[in-house]
């Protein structure tokens, strides 16, 4: 199998915020609007990653996404490159990342969350110390329970989660937003860092039932039910 180039692994970091934004946006967008149907969520998945929606992103956003979340890459100034293997993702896909991979990881996020909530949510109640979930802001709230499903359920290495759900903190959330979901998921990776066979529940999910999972691929105030952008 041939080895990506940096510019394309770039790219497909990049796709993967992507679709973890989108993820986050339907989950947010669920827990303000209760009864919301399943179809509102797939149809936004659909529209927000669509090779239309992907270009404009490209065209759009690139630049300040890459300045932004992507400040220490070394190609993070280079946005008409990283457009460039967009544009070619958009076309033919990469040999180790197609367009279909993106959208199933947007889906699988946000019903790895929808079936575990309760655990997930009894979970970070724990983590969270001080703090109740319904205190929470709702976009701090959701970053957490996405950031701990993949913590809990997914083979995403930890580091990687922990990055990521501080960038979603930091591009929806508040000033506090990124340390306060810092705070709370570096203590539930510790938790269960330090006892595999923890359930975030209260009994047991063991090691073998969290593997079967995988996929082997703010403390501020906040009052809109608008969609966070």
């Amino acid at each position: 199998m041939a080895k990506r180039s940096v510019s394309e692994e770039l790219a497909v970091q990049v796709l993967r915020r992507r679709a973890r934004e989108v993820a986050f946006q339907v989950l947010y967008q669920e827990d303000l609007n209760a009864g919301l149907s399943l179809a509102v969520g797939e149809e936004f998945i659909r529209g927000q990653l669509s090779a239309q929606a992907i270009l404009q992103f490209a065209q759009e956003e690139l630049e300040e996404f890459l300045r932004e979340g992507f400040r220490d890459h070394p190609l993070a100034g280079q946005a008409c490159l990283i457009r460039a293997e967009l544009e070619r993702f958009v076309r033919e896909g990469f040999s180790q990342w197609r367009p279909e991979e993106m959208l199933n990881l947007a889906r699988r996020l946000v019903e790895g969350v929808r079936q575990h909530r309760a655990e997930i949510d009894a979970a970070l109640a724990r983590a969270a110390e001080h703090w109740t979930l319904q205190r929470m802001a709702p976009t701090d709230r959701n970053v957490l329970r996405l950031g701990a499903y993949e913590l809990l359920y997914e083979s995403t290495p930890d580091p990687v989660v922990l990055d990521e759900a501080i960038e979603l903190a930091r591009r929806f959330g508040g000033v506090k937003s990124p340390a306060f979901v810092n705070g709370i998921l570096d203590r539930l990776r510790r938790e269960y860092a330090s006892d595999a066979t923890a359930s975030p529940s209260t009994d047991s999910l063991s090691t073998e039932e969290k593997s079967s999972t995988k996929d082997p691929s703010s403390a501020h105030a906040e009052t809109s039910n608008s969609l966070p952008t």
